[in-house]
């Protein structure tokens, strides 16, 4: 997740476009291969960083569609093989709609393009992306509501209650994103990053009809140390923003 967020931040015209698109390609890949949700959190992280390329409905297609290529040739692998790198056994049916989920975008992404709504992309996809999730949070609620009820009270206990061994590192973390977010004045691509992934982590035991467990070894707990490296580069926004304040060129 760092990898992308940093090679984003050093897009210029032209070559080194290709160039990060590339990486970025790579990186997508290996992250929808490393776990069953890596799939939906790739997407997303396509979408959220299109904003910072200069042809970016175009960027999107391409990187969607070649890392959709390669993911749909793995998930077809999990749907004979029964369980992911992380010896996670999936039912057929969440297979079945991750891979549907990634022949769909391309083509939906490739209508887009064609029609010229491109700014749909730019201006809108922090926004669908989010009434998306929410909508999955809301129907998972309602049809499984005792696994979800289960998973929030586990992730709370393991973030926030001593369980997941964290400390007072996520009362740190939510405190420095609200301190980044004021200074920043704005909306960066790394805190929306950072909203749709916690979504994305809530909606994961609805997809698999398995809730989150107390403890170290969960999932969702062992999930969020990507985050935490964004968190530290947002700190360090965070002091580059403030000295900027207090001390004007």
């Amino acid at each position: 997740m760092l990898f992308v967020v940093v090679l984003s931040r050093g897009i210029n015209e032209g070559r080194e476009q290709n160039e990060v698109g590339f990486f970025v390609v790579v990186t997508v890949v290996g992250v929808s291969m490393s776990r069953h949700e890596g799939a939906f959190i790739s997407l997303a992280m396509i979408l959220l960083f299109a904003e910072r390329f200069r042809d970016r409905a175009g960027w999107v297609l391409k990187v969607v569609t070649v890392s959709s290529a390669a993911i749909v040739f793995y998930l077809s692998f999990l749907l004979l093989n029964g369980s992911d790198a992380s010896g996670v056994v999936l039912s057929e049916r969440i297979i079945l709609l991750m891979i549907l989920l990634h022949v769909l975008v391309p083509v939906v992404l490739a209508g887009i393009y064609l029609l010229d709504y491109n700014e749909i992309i730019l201006k809108y996809n922090f926004l669908l992306l989010v009434i998306f999730l929410l909508c999955g949070q809301f129907f998972g609620f309602v049809f499984n509501e005792e696994v979800y009820i289960h998973s929030l009270r586990s992730l709370y206990a393991n973030l926030f209650g001593g369980d997941g061994f964290w400390g007072s590192t996520w009362f740190v973390a939510i405190t420095v994103f609200t301190f980044s977010l004021v200074l920043s004045q704005t909306i960066k691509v790394e805190h929306k990053l950072l909203v749709i992934f916690s979504l994305l982590v809530l909606s994961m035991p609805v997809v698999r009809d398995m809730p989150f467990r107390t403890g170290l070894g969960d999932s969702a707990n062992r999930m969020f140390l990507h985050v935490l490296p964004v968190v530290s580069l947002l700190i360090l926004d965070s002091f580059v923003e403030l000295r900027k304040k207090l001390m004007p060129e």
